[in-house]
């Protein structure tokens, strides 16, 4: 996997080698970077949300995994046990931007940020509108006031490419998380 910028070069995180940069070829939101595998049929989205101040932590997962069934019109979801991490990334800084971003104040975001891992099933609209089963892996990271931020990590692999196993794709999610790297703290919106 190698590091690759997001957000023009305001953060970075490790892809997978030979994943396509999706804006390569089609329009994606500027509050998202996704990345495609043609062999797998696997997508990963890295996202910046508004933080939903009245979720609270302990419901994040399962609040966000039942906004994306929504937004892709799901016909069934349901989510697997949810996993906590249990000691939260540091996500790393760069110190010297960090104490010069005034609309955050000086040390933003260097305690330990909440994160959390949720997994499930949707059943959505596959080609032919036949239905198809995808696992979604999602990692939520709830960024420390002044920040008014969730960043999102989402992995969605249809089952048929699932064969290395749901851990695989939580794994990926983990190693996407952990190498998260905030170089501009000017890309997130004050509360």
């Amino acid at each position: 996997m190698d590091a690759t910028p997001l957000y023009g070069g305001a953060m970075s995180c490790v892809v997978p080698l030979g994943w396509l940069d999706c804006s390569a070829v089609r329009p994606v939101p500027d509050t998202q970077e996704m990345f495609f595998d043609d062999a797998s049929g696997g997508c990963l989205i890295v996202e910046l949300m508004q933080r939903q101040q009245a979720v609270p932590d302990s419901d994040c997962g399962s609040f966000f995994f039942n906004d994306l069934a929504g937004a892709n019109k799901a016909m069934h979801s349901e989510v697997f046990p949810q996993q906590q991490q249990s000691s939260p990334p540091k996500l790393q800084i760069d110190l010297d931007v960090a104490l010069d971003a005034p609309r955050l104040g000086s040390g933003a975001f260097l305690g330990d940020i909440f994160c959390t891992l949720v997994q499930g099933l949707q059943r959505v609209s596959g080609p032919s509108n036949a239905p198809s089963d995808v696992v979604v892996t999602m990692g939520i990271l709830r960024l420390l006031p002044p920040a008014a931020t969730d960043v999102l990590v989402t992995l969605s692999m249809p089952t048929r490419a699932t064969s290395l196993g749901r851990e695989a794709s939580l794994g990926l999610v983990r190693a996407v998380i952990a190498s998260l790297a905030v170089h501009d703290v000017g890309l997130f919106v004050a509360e």
